[in-house]
């Protein structure tokens, strides 16, 4: 995969970058092997403790191969254009709590688990990767926009990438959503162009900021996806800490955000693992994942459409949404 960071180099974490800022931004490549045995859903990594982890196995884990490669902006253009044109592109933004390596181990397993034929892209922001930066986490997505900005502009106008889908998680939304609303509101910009999908997992953004910055990101997009969940355990610490409900979590009226131009599907009723955060319904829950992997594949809307049965359409004073029912759950 092709990354961007505005991460600092630190020669002790994996990957050659750890949780402090660069103020720069810097451009790569990375190889990560998925193990023949990969169960679509799963991140397989060693069991670890205290941030001791066991020994990898390549047989059984997601894994770096050797470290990643340094790539000038001229560089990474002539590599990100070299992909199919045709073949619809993945770009993951991660979220809170996470280091480098982790967010290529997930967005190798998104690429894998959605059958993405195109070129794979990840944007990692600075985060601490500890619980208890939470604040820098959010101080360091907001810093983060020009550098994400500069990714954006060399995939999209540099490398003419033309079929690109947007994954953000959590915290990793207010970054995408401050990147694309300055795109589709700046005066005399020329906005890269019409991007494929916009899928917002879990969204950990202000619901009142949210809803002034979607409807304007949404426009850059084919379609977008919100996928929220009341029972996101992480959503609610964030919710307590900034004193406000936030987009992935469902509004004081029991609906989620309902905005033009935007899909929202309450996937309250996913299904997890035990001691789960309950914050990655996206790919936690196998009815979701198949749900996403239609929309990708197939450009299949509204969800209905896709998943029918489960994803019913529901209508709310502030419009239409849908909802994920329960396994085993009437109409």
């Amino acid at each position: 995969m092709l990354f961007g960071t505005d991460r600092a180099a630190d020669a002790t974490a994996v990957g050659g970058f750890g949780g402090e800022r660069g103020r720069r931004l810097a451009l790569g490549e990375a190889t990560i092997s998925i193990p023949p045995g990969h169960i679509a859903g799963e991140l397989e990594r060693p069991f670890s403790i205290f941030d001791i982890e066991a020994k990898e196995d390549p047989s059984k884990h997601i894994v770096l191969v050797g470290k990643p490669r340094l790539l000038t902006p001229e560089a990474f253009v002539r590599e990100a254009a070299s992909g199919d044109r045709g073949a619809r592109a993945l770009l993951f933004v991660h979220g809170y709590n996470t280091k480098f390596a982790s967010g290529l181990y997930r967005t190798a397993q998104l690429a894998a688990d959605f059958h993405i034929k195109g070129r794979v892209f990840h944007y990692s922001w600075p985060s601490g990767g500890a619980l208890l930066r939470y604040d820098y986490d959010s101080e360091s997505a907001r810093q983060a926009q020009l550098y994400l900005r500069q990714f954006l502009n060399l995939i999209v106008k540099d490398a003419g990438v033309t079929h690109l889908t947007v994954i953000a998680h959590s915290k990793g939304n207010d970054l995408v959503l401050s990147v694309l609303d300055s795109l589709a509101t700046e005066q005399g910009a020329r906005v890269p162009g019409r991007f494929d999908e916009l899928i917002l997992a879990s969204p950990d953004v202000d619901q009142d900021v949210a809803a002034q910055m979607l409807p304007r990101a949404a426009l850059l997009f084919a379609g977008t996806t919100l996928y929220a969940n009341d029972d996101d355990k992480a959503l609610r610490i964030s919710q307590k800490k900034a004193g406000n409900r936030r987009a992935g979590q469902l509004m004081a009226d029991g609906f989620p955000m309902i905005l033009p131009e935007i899909e929202s599907i309450d996937a309250t009723a996913a299904s997890f693992a035990a001691l789960s955060l309950d914050h990655d319904a996206y790919v936690d829950d196998p009815f979701l994942r198949a749900d996403l992997q239609i929309l990708l594949a197939k450009g299949t809307r509204p969800p209905d459409l896709r998943s029918p049965g489960r994803m019913l359409p529901r209508d709310s004073r502030r419009g239409r949404f849908w909802k994920l029912l329960p396994y085993g759950a009437g109409r």
